[in-house]
Protein backbone atom coordinates (compact mmCIF):
# COMPACT_ATOMS: atom_id res chain seq x y z
CA UNK A 1 0.00 0.00 0.00
CA UNK A 2 1.23 3.49 -0.80
CA UNK A 3 2.19 5.64 2.05
CA UNK A 4 0.73 9.12 2.04
CA UNK A 5 3.28 11.89 2.49
CA UNK A 6 2.09 15.33 3.50
CA UNK A 7 2.58 18.11 1.00
CA UNK A 8 5.52 20.25 1.77
CA UNK A 9 5.78 23.81 0.86
CA UNK A 10 8.35 23.90 -1.87
CA UNK A 11 9.92 27.02 -3.26
CA UNK A 12 11.20 27.32 -6.78
CA UNK A 13 14.96 26.89 -7.07
CA UNK A 14 16.72 30.22 -7.26
CA UNK A 15 18.83 30.96 -10.30
CA UNK A 16 22.20 31.66 -8.72
CA UNK A 17 23.87 32.24 -12.11
CA UNK A 18 21.37 34.84 -13.37
CA UNK A 19 23.27 37.93 -12.18
CA UNK A 20 26.30 36.88 -14.23
CA UNK A 21 24.20 36.99 -17.39
CA UNK A 22 22.38 40.20 -16.45
CA UNK A 23 25.63 42.10 -15.78
CA UNK A 24 27.06 41.25 -19.20
CA UNK A 25 25.15 43.87 -21.22
CA UNK A 26 26.24 46.89 -19.11
CA UNK A 27 29.83 45.60 -19.18
CA UNK A 28 29.78 45.07 -22.96
CA UNK A 29 28.37 48.57 -23.54
CA UNK A 30 31.00 50.15 -21.29
CA UNK A 31 28.57 51.35 -18.63
CA UNK A 32 30.00 49.10 -15.91
CA UNK A 33 33.69 48.26 -15.41
CA UNK A 34 34.48 44.56 -15.43
CA UNK A 35 36.07 44.77 -11.98
CA UNK A 36 32.85 46.14 -10.47
CA UNK A 37 30.90 43.31 -12.08
CA UNK A 38 33.32 40.81 -10.53
CA UNK A 39 32.90 42.50 -7.13
CA UNK A 40 29.11 42.27 -7.42
CA UNK A 41 29.33 38.57 -8.31
CA UNK A 42 31.61 37.95 -5.35
CA UNK A 43 29.29 39.74 -2.93
CA UNK A 44 26.20 37.86 -4.19
CA UNK A 45 28.05 34.54 -4.00
CA UNK A 46 29.09 35.14 -0.40
CA UNK A 47 25.55 36.24 0.48
CA UNK A 48 24.16 33.06 -1.10
CA UNK A 49 26.69 30.96 0.80
CA UNK A 50 25.72 32.51 4.12
CA UNK A 51 22.02 31.95 3.46
CA UNK A 52 22.63 28.33 2.45
CA UNK A 53 21.41 28.68 -1.14
CA UNK A 54 24.52 27.10 -2.66
CA UNK A 55 23.82 23.66 -1.24
CA UNK A 56 26.80 21.35 -1.67
CA UNK A 57 28.69 23.76 -3.95
CA UNK A 58 31.55 25.78 -2.54
CA UNK A 59 31.65 29.55 -2.87
CA UNK A 60 34.96 29.67 -4.81
CA UNK A 61 33.67 27.20 -7.39
CA UNK A 62 30.40 29.07 -7.83
CA UNK A 63 32.25 32.38 -8.15
CA UNK A 64 34.63 30.95 -10.76
CA UNK A 65 31.71 29.68 -12.82
CA UNK A 66 29.87 33.01 -12.51
CA UNK A 67 33.00 34.80 -13.67
CA UNK A 68 33.30 32.40 -16.61
CA UNK A 69 29.64 32.99 -17.55
CA UNK A 70 30.13 36.74 -17.38
CA UNK A 71 33.22 36.63 -19.58
CA UNK A 72 31.63 34.42 -22.23
CA UNK A 73 28.44 36.50 -22.29
CA UNK A 74 30.43 39.75 -22.61
CA UNK A 75 32.42 38.24 -25.47
CA UNK A 76 29.21 37.12 -27.20
CA UNK A 77 27.66 40.57 -26.85
CA UNK A 78 30.80 42.33 -28.09
CA UNK A 79 30.84 40.12 -31.19
CA UNK A 80 27.15 40.86 -31.76
CA UNK A 81 27.83 44.60 -31.44
CA UNK A 82 30.73 44.47 -33.89
CA UNK A 83 28.69 42.43 -36.35
CA UNK A 84 25.72 44.81 -36.13
CA UNK A 85 27.90 47.88 -36.69
CA UNK A 86 29.59 46.21 -39.67
CA UNK A 87 26.25 45.31 -41.21
CA UNK A 88 24.95 48.84 -40.71
CA UNK A 89 28.03 50.31 -42.42
CA UNK A 90 27.69 47.90 -45.35
CA UNK A 91 24.02 48.81 -45.72
CA UNK A 92 24.64 52.56 -45.60
CA UNK A 93 27.40 52.87 -48.21
CA UNK A 94 25.22 52.15 -51.28
CA UNK A 95 22.37 54.21 -49.82
CA UNK A 96 24.68 57.21 -49.35
CA UNK A 97 25.95 56.79 -52.90
CA UNK A 98 22.34 57.00 -54.11
CA UNK A 99 21.89 60.17 -52.00
CA UNK A 100 19.08 58.79 -49.89
CA UNK A 101 17.58 61.12 -47.31
CA UNK A 102 18.85 61.31 -43.74
CA UNK A 103 15.61 59.89 -42.41
CA UNK A 104 15.78 56.80 -44.61
CA UNK A 105 19.42 56.22 -43.61
CA UNK A 106 18.52 56.42 -39.94
CA UNK A 107 15.43 54.24 -40.36
CA UNK A 108 17.31 51.47 -42.14
CA UNK A 109 20.17 51.58 -39.64
CA UNK A 110 17.79 51.35 -36.69
CA UNK A 111 15.82 48.56 -38.40
CA UNK A 112 19.00 46.54 -38.85
CA UNK A 113 19.93 47.13 -35.20
CA UNK A 114 16.47 45.95 -34.17
CA UNK A 115 16.71 42.80 -36.28
CA UNK A 116 19.96 41.98 -34.51
CA UNK A 117 18.29 42.28 -31.09
CA UNK A 118 19.37 45.85 -30.27
CA UNK A 119 23.06 45.22 -29.49
CA UNK A 120 23.81 48.93 -30.08
CA UNK A 121 22.23 51.88 -28.33
CA UNK A 122 20.31 54.51 -30.27
CA UNK A 123 23.10 57.06 -29.91
CA UNK A 124 25.69 54.56 -31.19
CA UNK A 125 23.60 53.88 -34.30
CA UNK A 126 23.20 57.62 -34.89
CA UNK A 127 26.95 58.09 -34.51
CA UNK A 128 27.60 55.30 -37.02
CA UNK A 129 25.31 56.96 -39.58
CA UNK A 130 26.94 60.36 -39.01
CA UNK A 131 30.42 58.88 -39.42
CA UNK A 132 29.53 57.07 -42.65
CA UNK A 133 27.95 60.21 -44.11
CA UNK A 134 30.96 62.30 -43.09
CA UNK A 135 33.42 59.91 -44.79
CA UNK A 136 31.28 59.92 -47.94
CA UNK A 137 31.51 63.70 -48.32
CA UNK A 138 33.77 64.98 -51.10
CA UNK A 139 37.13 66.42 -50.15
CA UNK A 140 37.40 70.13 -49.52
CA UNK A 141 39.11 72.14 -52.26
CA UNK A 142 42.81 72.66 -51.67
CA UNK A 143 44.64 75.95 -51.90
CA UNK A 144 43.13 79.37 -51.53
CA UNK A 145 40.07 80.27 -49.58
CA UNK A 146 37.14 77.93 -49.35
CA UNK A 147 34.42 80.48 -49.25
CA UNK A 148 34.41 83.37 -51.67
CA UNK A 149 32.42 86.44 -50.68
Amino acid sequence: MLRHTPWRRMSAPRDIYGPARRLARPVARGWLPLEQAYADLLVTTLREERSGELGKCTAPDVFRFKRFLLQTEVTRLEVARDLASHRICRLLKPMIALRKSWGSLMAEAHNLNGEAGFPLTESEVTELVETEVWWALPQAPTGGRRHVR
